[in-house]
């Protein structure tokens, strides 16, 4: 009987346990909008015809805004190193989570920045900015974020202009990741980085990783669209 006691009270607790995570990770705020947001991975294709199925898209009056990112909102594919930041210690390493995208990104998925500013739209001063979120600034320990230079490996400089909400990333029961949203380089429909195999830091594979010596790669940017909220007719409705 004690026995049996004890492992009902075992189990009551460990569902009341199970159901707190749960209700914490239902509950937790997304950081974005997740409501009528479409999303679907990059191609050749896709890229080669971006223009023209975003103009389609818009035109059909049923999709709202259309953006491109290396990975979906609560996606990371890409890890990068950092080589030094103002208040960095000797020796202290960090991994951020690296997402490429284009200018109308936050408006599109619903991110709010908390302070600073989005990207201006020109490609050749925004690919020298980057965007924080405030996961990485607590990581960086900064207290005035705007206008830092963090400088990559291989020496590759970019100076912070803005910070945005944490995001859900990976798993809705761990805290964000650090990560960097930089603007994407495109040319012709397609996006490029340069790039070489990545390597195990930290525990995490990086896959691709930038670095300034190696061959410019194609990389597919997937797309990411808010769907209009249409009004129910009358029929529907009845």
């Amino acid at each position: 009987m004690v026995l049996q006691f004890t492992c009902s009270v075992a189990l009551i607790i460990s569902t009341l346990l199970i159901y707190r995570q749960v209700q914490y990770a239902k509950d937790r705020p997304k950081g974005y909008d997740v409501n009528r947001l479409v999303y679907s991975e990059g191609s050749d294709d896709l890229n080669r015809n971006y223009d023209a199925l975003r103009d389609e898209l818009l035109r059909s009056g049923q999709v709202d805004k259309v953006t491109r990112a290396s990975a979906f909102v609560s996606n990371i594919w890409n890890w990068s190193m950092l080589q030094d930041w103002s208040g960095r210690y000797p020796d202290e390493q960090l991994m951020v989570a690296t997402v490429d995208v284009v200018e109308n990104y936050f408006n599109t998925v619903g991110m709010k920045l908390v302070a600073g500013t989005n990207f201006s739209g020109n490609l050749g001063a925004d690919t020298l900015c980057v965007v924080l979120n405030e996961a990485a600034v607590r990581r960086m320990r900064f207290k005035d974020p705007l206008g830092q230079v963090i400088t990559f490996r291989k020496g590759h400089r970019i100076k912070v202009i803005g910070v945005v909400k944490d995001a859900v990333m990976i798993s809705p029961f761990s805290p964000a990741e650090p990560a960097f949203l930089r603007i994407a380089r495109v040319m012709r429909g397609i996006s490029f980085t340069g790039c070489r195999r990545g390597r195990r830091y930290m525990g995490r594979w990086c896959g691709w990783r930038l670095s300034s010596t190696s061959i410019i790669r194609p990389i597919h940017l997937s797309i990411i669209l808010r769907m209009k909220l249409m009004a129910r007719s009358s029929s529907s409705r009845s």
